[in-house]
């Protein structure tokens, strides 16, 4: 097991062209709670933490993990809490951005996509990357067969 911590900066630059910052902002409205006179607003406290003073454990082994949740029973409720979470994340995306259908139909499309969660990892190409392998494909016209043509390209639209 070992530590990490969260980047520094976030993965996009300001008008200076200067890595921005990755900063936690927490709200406190309780810590002056017990200050405030009756009737009045509590006034909150504000935190802005550098990400990177966030640490966290990284597991390099299923072992240290179910020894670090303490039995195998209580990983495998971590793993099943954690995949509730992002499978209900991800139905909700799906309805929140939804652009075509009825409302039931972008509700049942949300669904599916909450029902089918996967902790698999998906390879997809950007639409750059894609742009510079067709290009590299339409300079192989000639000089590959029609079939190692098209399967390439087939490969390709699968990504």
């Amino acid at each position: 097991m070992r530590f990490d911590k969260l980047p520094s900066t976030l993965n996009k630059k300001d008008d200076k062209g200067n890595p921005v910052p990755n900063t936690i902002n927490i709200t406190n409205n309780v810590r002056l709670k017990s200050e405030a006179k009756e009737g009045e607003d509590v006034v909150p406290v504000k935190f802005e933490i550098p990400a990177e003073r966030f640490e966290f454990k990284q597991f390099d082994s299923y072992d240290e993990f179910v020894a670090d949740a303490g039995s195998p029973e209580r990983a495998l409720a971590i793993i099943n809490e954690e995949t509730m979470k992002a499978a209900t994340a991800s139905g909700k995306a799906s309805i929140r951005t939804a652009t075509m259908g009825t409302e039931e139909e972008m509700i049942e499309a949300g669904l599916r996509v909450s029902r089918s969660f996967t902790w698999k990892e998906e390879t997809t190409l950007s639409t750059k990357d894609k742009a510079n392998k067709f290009d590299e494909l339409t300079a192989l016209i000639g000089k590959v067969d029609p079939e190692e043509l098209l399967k390439r390209l087939q490969e390709l639209q699968a990504k």
